[in-house]
Order: C-alpha cells, then structure tokens, then sequence
C-alpha cells in the first residue's frame, strides 16, 4: 500500500507539472550557484532503501572531464573512481546521459553499476543491466531520418560548405562536425539549420556541431528512468544546450525542490532551464569529492 500511494502521489505531481506547461528558460545570471557542500549532504541524507533512493545522472564532456583540459587524463581517471565509488553506494542510482555512443561507453566508461543513455537518448542501460542488455529508444522511422540527412550532408553541394580541417562523425543516432572556431565553421552552422529544418542543429563552444532528430534528446532516456523508479532526490549536470532536454525532463517529473539542475557555464549571455549553476567544471568535480572523500588534486579553477 505504500508503494502505490507513492506512485499516486507521482503521477498526481506530474500532472500538475505538465499543467503548468513547459518550463522556460532561464538568463544564467538569474540562476542560483550550486552549493556542492550542502547538496552532497542532502542527496547522501536521502538516500535509503529501494523505494527511497537517489538519482544521479551525469554529461561526460564539460562535466566530468574537458576534452581541451590540459589535465584531461587524471580528470578522467578521477571521474571515473568517483563513479565507482557513488555506483558501490547502496541507495545510489548512477547514470550517465551522453551523446557518446554505445561503443565508446563500453570502451571507456564501462564501469561496474553505473547505467548510460547513449547517443542523446536513443539507447538505454540500467546499471543492472549488462553491455547486451541494451535497450533501443529509437522512434519508428530513424534509420530513414538518418539517411536522409546523411544523403543531405554528405552531398556534393552540402560538402562544398564543409569547412577545411573538420573531422566528421556520421554515426546511427547522431552526426557531428568537430573544427576550429571561425566565421566559416559559423556559417556552416547557420547553413545546416536552414537545410535541416526537420531536425536539431547544436553547436557547442564554436568547434562542435552535431545534428540529431527531433523528439531523440537527453530527456528521452531519463523519461524512462524516472518513469520506472520513484526517488526520493535527483541530481543532473551539464555544460551546454544539449543538457536542456534533461533539465526540463526533471522539471516535467519532479517537484523542484526533490531535485539539482545543474549547468555548467560562465556565459552571461546564456539561457538554461537548470536551476543550479557553477562557472567551471572543475568545481563540479569537488561536488564528487564532497560525495565520495577521493580527494580531487588539481586546482578548481578551470585550465585549458
């Protein structure tokens, strides 16, 4: 009886949630600074059994390491004890929401109970679950999409924009460009979301734009998630606008004060539907300190 009055008592929040509408977004320099000290108390307070347990769901790149950190590697190695150490926790549930994909978490955050959403929600592990375990959150008609973009970018006319020295990423759920930032590489974006108007065109700190179906994003795993588990508190970090998605998901499933949004940035000009904010991920890094007790040795300040 408990547990249904829980799950009544969900479904009742998310209904008034949704009622209310979409959640805006928000002027950075309105959003509170995330106190990691008193947050790691909260969460670690929170957690109990199995109908009492707490969230974490974490971005890999710009938030548990940088890839122009000039320290990326012990950062990595850093990241991924903490996450061993959380995922070992008894009332911890542990995932990470990435654009990487499949293969590339297997390869290099394969960690024992630590789940994913990989390729900006088009797949889902439990950290129950084992790598074949894997479950497809695809819509119908993907693959479709898919080719028809890939025919779209990959076409001798789309190609003569490419600016020179782009590495290209044409995977199964996303596709991506990674260059240098200058006025083409810009132009290429605005070109892309003028061609693409049926999809989602990012581009991130001017080097990285990436292309990915509508309706497929960081909140479509953590829909599932949520769905499936009642917690009793929740955290999710990311740096950038591919993070919304997963924000507005909590905002949608969650009353605001059960849960930590929290964005990485120092942009004035930015807009986010996080409710926490810290201006560098290294400082994100001493909230897994305060979480865990492995101690982070580099400076906070961010160095790239």
């Amino acid at each position: 009886m408990v547990f249904f009055r829980k799950e009544i008592q969900f479904w009742v929040i998310s209904a008034i949630v949704l009622a209310l509408g979409p959640v805006k977004a928000t002027p950075l320099s309105q959003v509170k600074v995330f106190n990691f000290e008193s947050a790691a108390q909260d969460l670690k307070q929170f957690k109990g059994d199995a109908q009492n347990k707490v969230l974490l769901i974490f971005d890999i790149d710009g938030t548990l390491t940088h890839r122009k950190d000039r320290e990326k590697e012990y950062i990595k190695q850093y990241s991924k004890h903490a996450l061993e150490i959380l995922a070992a926790t008894p009332g911890f549930d542990v995932y990470l929401n990435t654009g990487k994909s499949v293969e590339d978490l297997n390869k290099d955050w394969n960690i024992p109970n630590v789940g994913w959403i990989a390729n900006y929600g088009a797949y889902i592990k439990k950290p129950e679950d084992n790598y074949e375990e894997i479950t497809s959150l695809k819509k119908a008609g993907h693959d479709e999409w898919l080719n028809k973009i890939k025919t779209i970018v990959e076409g001798q006319e789309m190609k003569q924009s490419w600016p020179e020295d782009v590495t290209y990423h044409g995977g199964d759920a996303a596709i991506s460009w990674i260059g240098a930032s200058s006025s083409k590489f810009n132009e290429f974006y605005e070109k892309l979301q003028n061609s693409l108007p049926d999809s989602v065109v990012t581009m991130n700190e001017g080097t990285l734009i990436e292309v990915t179906r509508k309706g497929i994003n960081k909140g479509t795993g953590l829909d599932s998630v949520l769905k499936a588990q009642t917690y009793s508190r929740a955290l999710a970090a990311g740096d950038d606008v591919r993070d919304d998605p997963m924000f507005e998901k909590l905002h949608e499933l969650l009353p605001e004060e059960r849960f930590y949004a929290v964005v990485i940035s120092n942009d004035p000009d930015r807009k986010t539907k996080a409710n926490y904010k810290l201006d560098g991920f290294r400082k994100f890094l001493k909230f897994l300190e305060a979480m865990t007790g492995h101690k982070f040795e580099l400076e906070i300040e961010t160095k790239q």
